[in-house]
């Protein structure tokens, strides 16, 4: 190896280097799975309400409390589920989640997991495809709940004193992604740049080259980043350090600079956007349990 090929590069110029490959396309197609098991995990209850009335004799209040529910969870929980990603690590939080909870909250933490593995150019790209991959499932969603829901048959499990019935088996299959993503986020690394803000450079070089190799076919001794330069954007794992006593008190530190003068007006106007879209796309899911019957 010669003086040249010893090179320390920025963590983007290094994303760049590792190349564009399989590896990315496995996780874009994976993290538009997480996505739909979020858009499944808040819409599957306004297609299933309806047909399980008659099994369950919801009250209108419970019927709009289940409704509601799932938006109650991710609104509430999604701040902490970032925190504690940056506490412990990206993939840590994501894998457990969705395998043994089946949750979709820490998918707050799936788009951030998934950029951190693009450089800047590809990484709005490479968010949109994910968010395709999210919408196919959005429009197979419903053509499923028809296929499933409008079926004639159940049976008694007697252990369980539960009649099985069309819509506990829709439940059970929009619950698939999610159990299904969570396996598959086993097979990646740790975010590299998660690594780096951690004071743990080989191991986000080892996960580079590791990207480099699985994309080009060639040997990871051949990625020619060998340092990288740490930028100023860094994690504290203040969560592990300080105790689950002073969790809420971590969490308000990273989050008062976004309502600081220098960004409260950007914060300001992220909200309002996201609050329209996410209004005017999910919001029709809420009414869907009284129109269906009529």
């Amino acid at each position: 190896m010669t003086l040249m090929d010893v090179r320390a590069e920025s963590f983007d110029r290094a994303l760049e280097l590792s190349q564009l490959g399989r590896f990315n396309v496995f996780l874009v197609c994976t993290a538009g799975i997480v996505l739909a098991d979020v858009y499944l995990e808040t819409t599957t209850m306004n297609f299933v309400l309806p047909v399980s009335q008659c099994d369950l004799h919801w009250t209108q209040t419970e019927r709009n409390l289940l409704g509601a529910v799932s938006y109650i969870g991710i609104i509430v929980s999604a701040h902490g589920w970032g925190s504690l990603a940056d506490s412990i690590g990206r993939k840590k939080v994501l894998a457990p989640t969705l395998i043994i909870f089946s949750v979709s909250g820490a998918a707050s933490v799936i788009l951030v997991y998934l950029g951190e593995f693009h450089c800047q150019k590809l990484r709005d790209k490479s968010i949109m495809f994910s968010c395709f991959v999210m919408s196919v499932f959005s429009l197979v969603s419903p053509l499923v709940a028809w296929g499933i829901l409008n079926g004639d048959w159940w049976f008694d499990i007697p252990w369980l004193g539960v009649r099985y019935t069309p819509w506990r088996l829709f439940m059970v299959v929009c619950a698939t992604p999610g159990l299904i993503s969570g396996f598959l986020i086993l097979i990646f690394p740790e975010s590299p740049k998660y690594l780096l803000s951690n004071n743990q450079e080989k191991e986000a070089i080892k996960v580079l080259q590791s990207i480099f190799s699985t994309n080009t076919r060639k040997d990871k001794c051949l990625y020619p980043v060998r340092s990288l330069i740490s930028d100023s954007d860094s994690i504290e794992c203040d969560i592990e350090k300080l105790g689950l006593k002073n969790v809420m008190a971590v969490m308000w530190n990273r989050t008062k600079p976004l309502f600081s003068k220098n960004y409260i007006r950007d914060t300001t106007i992220f909200c309002t956007l996201q609050f329209v879209l996410y209004s005017s796309n999910f919001g029709m899911f809420v009414f869907f349990p009284d129109i269906i019957p009529n």
